[in-house]
């Protein structure tokens, strides 16, 4: 962590102002009057002018000079000032040099005068001193002569150093001048001021004297030095070194998106950041932010990002928080209206800055890190599968992570991604795989599990890719019977499972050894998933895809299919009832180019004794935001196969009341289903 405090010595001057620091004492130094003069240290808040002053007096002698540094800031009343002031410098004058009772009487009396009030006696006089005024006692004028004279004999000079001036109240600033002019302005000392010199004149201004306060600086400060507000180029270096530590300390690397933050940073980060203060404050931010982050799940550049944009515009920060669907979209965004999602960005943008220069920056920011909000062609696509394997703010799966710090509930991190990898690389069965991917079931993260785990599992040797496929279709085998998720209709578990298989097949397999590779897993209790994965194989040739998108060569399309029949006819006293049975008697039809083994499977599986059980596979899904998921059966299915008819028929028969067939509670969804669906047609 960084200290905000201002720097102590040269070694952490980043700004390059040691040097005319020594200049400016050498010539405090050089002075050969013994008048007290008055250099005043102007700048800006946040332009370094404490820490100017630090380098300044590093360059004295404790043997030739006093330093006495007074604050007026933390005192709180201006009642105090005078007081605390003359204490002060008596106390820093006595610290290490002898003091006689007398000297201590002088300072005590003129600060009485001055306040009407005293200052207790110090602890090693011993002495019990009156502290009234007496008629007898010599003028104002000859007490202050009298200080001059022990200074003038002390051998060393004063040095009075007076920081923060400008967070003072007008009155206080006033009190602080008039001490410095008038009351202090002993001999062989040297005034050091910080300040504001545009606050301090505005607080002096006396309109009603006809006089400003710039006028009444001049004769008060006998020489103003003006701190500069340090020159970007070394804040922004000091900026980017420190960012580099913090990159490869949390990262293990300092090599992020040059192009991105590049465009991040010219017109964005850069108009924010103005001076040490803030750079200091973003780091120490940054830092406090990285400790609590899931590092592995946001990006380098994002967090910079996102960061900048908490500390210097905390409430278009917090609203973007609660906008997520406008900044990353969604699986069903409800703002895919690009006019409508623009409108609501530029409206958050607009909350925190005044300045037109500090907006553009902050639009810059955020316009770089959320491409939906700058151009329409972003929605849909690939693009979302892009940011998210980024680890991009952008994605609508990481995006909880940069604002909920830690892993949010509900969501897959990809240090446990990496791990299953791991774990799918070391495996030496399908076994291990599907242990691990049915505690995912049981937590309900199972779909969102297989949905991120894509860009994964590359690099796989065959029986490592053999091995997942097993335990995805095994799985798939065993939840697809189960009753629909409630979350909606794009948790569609077995067709997550289906894209993976295509992906991890096409990824890990060249495509000659493909069909080959498929032949050799066919052993498995699912046929479904090498049915799925063979129909999808010939879809890609059908629709004409370009050869090095095809999953298997169009030379294999004939073999493809005599090797789906194959296995679908094997199985076919498996359809009955199977979640997908009317999309396999589809494809059973389409590769045979014909209907008659599909009609001969209908005459033998359709009874009253079956119907039931029938329609428990030709179910659907349905899905409204008000009522939420619902069973369905599409009737022009059925007129498809020509069985319509029949299945009317049968369910028309079917007994009720005590005589009524048994049936599982999913077979009478389904008989309700396709009542209601008569009623529909």
């Amino acid at each position: 962590m960084l200290s905000d405090g201002p720097i102590k010595n040269k070694l952490d001057d980043k700004l390059q102002r040691s040097e005319l620091a020594s200049k400016l004492a050498k010539a405090i130094c050089g002075r050969s009057d013994d008048e007290s003069f008055v250099i005043g240290i102007d700048g800006k808040w946040g332009s370094g002018k404490t820490s100017f002053i630090n380098l300044i007096l590093q360059n004295f002698c404790c043997c030739q000079f006093v330093i006495y540094k007074f604050n007026p800031w933390i005192l709180g009343s201006h009642e105090n000032l005078v007081k605390a002031f003359m204490k002060g410098l008596f106390d820093a004058i006595s610290a290490d040099l002898p003091v006689s009772i007398q000297i201590y009487r002088k300072f005590q009396k003129y600060t009485e005068d001055i306040t009407s009030a005293s200052f207790s006696v110090p602890l090693w006089s011993q002495l019990s001193i009156s502290l009234g005024i007496s008629k007898n006692e010599t003028s104002l004028e000859k007490r202050k002569e009298a200080i001059n004279r022990h200074l003038c004999c002390l051998g060393k000079k004063v040095i009075i150093v007076i920081d923060d001036l400008d967070r003072l109240t007008p009155e206080e600033v006033k009190t602080v001048v008039k001490t410095i002019k008038s009351i202090a302005d002993f001999k062989n000392t040297t005034f050091l001021i910080a300040y504001d010199r545009g606050i301090i004149a505005k607080y002096l201004n006396e309109e009603d004297k006809n006089f400003t306060g710039k006028e009444y600086l001049k004769k008060i400060v006998n020489v103003n030095y003006y701190i500069p507000v340090p020159d970007r180029n070394d804040v922004l270096n000091f900026l980017f070194s420190r960012l580099d530590e913090l990159n490869l300390k949390y990262f293990g690397t300092t090599d992020i998106d040059d192009e991105r933050w590049s465009k991040i940073l010219n017109g964005g980060v850069d108009k924010l950041i103005e001076n040490m203060r803030d750079a200091k404050l973003l780091l120490n931010s940054l830092e406090i932010t990285l400790l609590n982050l899931n590092i592995p799940d946001v990006n380098p550049v994002d967090v910079i990002a996102i960061e900048t944009i908490r500390v210097f515009a905390p409430e278009t920060y917090a609203e973007i928080s609660g906008h997520g669907e406008v900044f990353s979209g969604g699986l069903f965004s409800l703002r895919d209206d690009y006019a409508e999602r623009k409108k609501i960005a530029d409206a958050i943008i607009d909350l925190s800055f005044d300045e037109e220069n500090k907006r553009d920056g902050l639009k810059t920011i955020i316009h770089e890190l959320f491409p939906r909000i700058s151009s329409s062609g972003y929605d849909g696509g690939d693009w979302q599968t892009v940011w998210t394997e980024e680890r991009r703010v952008c994605s609508y799966e990481k995006f909880p992570f940069y604002f909920r710090l830690g892993i949010p509930t509900g969501l897959i991190s990809d240090s446990e991604l990496k791990l299953f990898s791991q774990k799918v690389e070391q495996s030496n069965s399908s076994l291990e795989i599907e242990n691990i991917l049915k505690e995912y079931d049981k937590n309900k993260k199972l779909t969102k599990f297989i949905n991120r785990i894509f860009g994964h599992l590359k690099n796989l040797a065959p029986d490592k890719v053999k091995n997942i496929l097993l335990a995805l279709w095994e799985i798939d085998n065993k939840v697809m019977y189960q009753d629909p998720d409630e979350g909606g209709p794009f948790f569609d578990l077995s067709g997550s499972i289906m894209r993976l298989t295509f992906h991890v097949v096409k990824e890990n397999i060249d495509q000659k050894d493909r069909l080959n590779f498929i032949k050799n897993i066919l052993e498995t209790n699912n046929f479904y998933g090498p049915l799925r994965l063979l129909s999808l194989a010939n879809s890609q040739i059908e629709e004409k895809k370009s050869p090095e998108e095809l999953l298997i060569p169009e030379t294999n399309q004939e073999e493809i299919k005599k090797i789906f029949l194959d296995i679908l006819v094997k199985n076919k006293n498996k359809l009955l009832g199977h979640p997908y049975m009317l999309s396999l008697l589809y494809s059973w039809e389409k590769f045979e180019g014909n209907d008659i083994n599909v009609k001969t499977w209908f005459d033998e599986n359709l009874s009253s004794e079956t119907i039931a059980m029938f329609l428990s596979g030709a179910t659907g899904r349905s899905y409204s935001s008000r009522k939420g998921p619902k069973i369905i059966i599409h009737r022009e299915s059925l007129t498809h196969f020509g069985i319509l008819d029949k299945v009317d028929l049968l369910v028309s028969s079917l007994p009720q009341g005590k005589d009524e067939i048994p049936m599982t509670e999913k077979e009478k969804i389904a008989v309700k289903a396709f009542i209601e669906s008569k009623n529909c047609f």
